[in-house]
């Protein structure tokens, strides 16, 4: 997902107007006024002043004009003033710092909405993560940065463009004095984007490793491990190496910053206004062609038009900058995910019969070597299907290829004879509930990590709140929420409260269960759900589940375990190793068929017996 192309300063600033257009579509006025704030009152009321109002102050004096010319003039101008003024005061404090915030959140939101619809395989790779992370930098903070500078450019462009329409009435050679110098400065000044956004890649990774070590030394989950061992001084040398690597990168471009600064200020200020001025002086003092009052509009127009030209020069080399930098954003927003979690298609039957694999084969991304190769089965309803194998065999592959989360690289997954491609992907994935190994709580109270959103618009808060109780029995969970002061409604984690509740690792599984249980899909999937429960809590849940599921019509059920003596749940098992199916049977048949099925049961339950001092 990360950029390869080259880069140049028109693709950058095309980069960085796509920017804007998305910023304008989701605040219009936000930009609107925004310019006309910035125009009127960073740029043309200052130019104003200094040339139509001081000059024709300076006029009238020498004219000797009446009084009341002069109280007119002052009057037309404090009124201009008077309602800019407050124009600025209600943008400034009433309107921009809701919309900012509120601009914000919209490129956010649309970022997070774009991250949760890329492939599960992004997450595999390092440059994803580096692109995210850019990308949530930028998206935050360069949306309004690229308005200010936007309009910035532009008042500055009308303010430059004011003052050296004064300034050519007079003489064409001022003009030169101004252009030349800042042409000359803006070279050196797009040479130095380059260098900072170079300079800016190159830490990134640096500062990343930085970030990690921050956030796991201030996490409770971590907190044991790090007092108990050794890891903080690691910790503290990762995060020294962090540093120095930010300061190695700074001493790498710093000569070629300080070179270009150098040259930048010298081919600036002192040519524009010092010739400038010397010419000016000349023009009074030797040849006679300029008047005093002329003098002192050419003495501020040159300044002013040089600081404008450069203003807009930088803010132009700004634009490209940001160009660079709203790269990854744009990148993040044009990745063509493989699977379209808004894909259309087919509406599935909430009553599937069977799901199918046909000669189903997987490779991950950027490896050669398979992952599952040639697997053919089929599982009907009301039938509960047992996946074994040791840890790699590929078990939880097949499964993440059932759900959808990755799409097979050989062969078809069907569900009632249709390849699940075609289904519409939402519809098809609300038939799959899923309680895998190493399950997740969020900082929500347990009712919101129980349901998720998965709640039907039909129901009722009474109705949600009675099938909330019954998962909860189900999953063995019950007596803890009851003993809890806020029930279902207390929050999750010490996240945000000190009075958040903490779970245990065989309570995280059941509460994991019980969400499963509450989305009630015809397709359940329990991958390792009971590694972190002990043997007869273990026995409780699948009971449970049994129940749950018992007189149910068109309930699909796929366990996966290494665990040989979860056969003993199942109606069917299918025994994996290095990627293929090697024996599939009814536990009695693989039982019979005195091969590795039997093989391995007889070694488990050996083991077990011989831990439990059973004979």
């Amino acid at each position: 997902m990360t950029n390869t192309k080259k880069s140049n300063g028109f693709s950058n600033l095309k980069i960085t107007f796509s920017f804007l257009k998305i910023s304008f579509r989701c605040s219009p006025g936000l930009v609107v006024f925004h310019l006309i704030h910035t125009i009127i009152n960073n740029y043309l009321t200052w130019a104003i002043y200094t040339l139509l109002f001081t000059t024709r102050l300076f006029k009238m004096f020498e004219t000797n004009a009446p009084f009341s010319d002069v109280v007119a003039l002052v009057a037309i101008f404090a009124v201009y003033f008077l309602i800019s003024s407050i124009f600025s005061t209600w943008f400034r404090i009433y309107y921009k710092p809701i919309k900012t915030e509120q601009l914000k959140y919209e490129f956010l939101d649309i970022l997070f909405r774009k991250v949760s619809s890329v492939d599960v395989s992004c997450y595999e790779y390092i440059q994803f993560y580096d692109t995210y992370i850019a990308a949530l930098k930028e998206a935050e903070t360069r949306a309004i940065n690229i308005l200010d500078s936007v309009c910035n450019t532009l008042g500055a462009l009308a303010s430059a463009l004011f003052f050296m329409g004064a300034i050519a009435v007079l003489d064409i050679v001022f003009l030169i004095c101004i252009i030349v110098p800042v042409a000359l400065s803006t070279i050196f000044q797009f040479i130095g984007v380059r260098i900072k956004y170079e300079a800016q890649q190159e830490k990134i990774p640096c500062e990343r490793k930085m970030d990690y070590i921050q956030r796991t030394i201030l996490l409770k989950k971590y907190a044991k491990d790090i007092r108990t061992s050794n890891l903080l001084l690691l910790f503290q040398k990762i995060y020294l190496d962090g540093k120095n690597g930010i300061a190695s990168v700074i001493d790498k471009y710093k000569n070629k910053v300080f070179l270009r600064n150098t040259i930048a200020a010298f081919t600036g200020a002192p040519i524009s206004i010092y010739v400038g001025w010397l010419y000016a002086a000349y023009k009074i003092m030797v040849s006679g062609t300029l008047q005093l009052s002329d003098y002192i509009l050419i003495a501020t127009a040159v300044v002013d038009a040089r600081v404008r030209l450069e203003t807009f020069t930088a803010k132009i080399n700004e634009l490209v900058e940001h160009g660079l930098y709203v790269r990854n954003f744009i990148d993040m927003m044009d990745y063509v995910p493989k699977i379209d979690q808004n894909q259309d298609g087919l509406t599935p039957s909430l009553s599937p019969s069977k799901i199918t694999f046909r000669d189903v084969g997987f490779t991950y991304d950027g490896q050669e070597k398979p992952v599952l190769k040639h697997i053919s089965f089929e599982i009907e309803c009301n039938n509960t299907i047992a996946l074994l194998g040791h840890n790699g065999a590929g078990k939880s592959t097949l499964v993440k290829l059932m759900m959808r989360l990755y799409d097979v690289t050989e062969g078809e997954i069907l569900l009632d004879g249709i390849n699940i491609k075609e289904y519409n992907i939402k519809e098809y994935q609300k038939l799959v509930s899923a309680v895998f190994q190493q399950p997740q709580l969020f900082a929500l109270s347990i009712k919101d990590n129980i349901i998720m959103g998965n709640v039907d618009s039909d129901l009722t808060n009474e109705e949600i709140d009675c099938r909330i109780t019954e998962v909860l029995k189900n999953s063995g969970l019950a007596g803890k929420i009851e003993k809890l002061a806020g029930g279902v409604n207390s929050v999750v984690t010490k996240e945000f409260s000190d009075n958040g509740v903490e779970f245990s690792g065989g309570e995280y599984q059941k509460l994991a269960i019980a969400r499963a249980m509450f989305k009630n899909s015809p397709i359940l999937i329990l991958d390792e759900p009971s590694s972190s429960l002990d043997p007869y809590a273990e026995y409780e849940m699948y009971e449970n589940i049994k129940n749950l599921y018992a007189g149910r019509n068109n309930k699909i059920v796929v366990l996966i375990s290494h665990r040989m003596s979860h056969a003993l749940l199942a109606d069917r098992v299918i025994l994996l190793e290095q990627g293929e199916i090697l024996e599939t049977g009814t536990h009695e048949e693989l039982m019979l068929q005195n091969g590795r099925y039997r093989e391995m049961f007889e070694k488990q339950r050996k083991s077990f017996f011989d831990k439990e001092g059973i004979t």
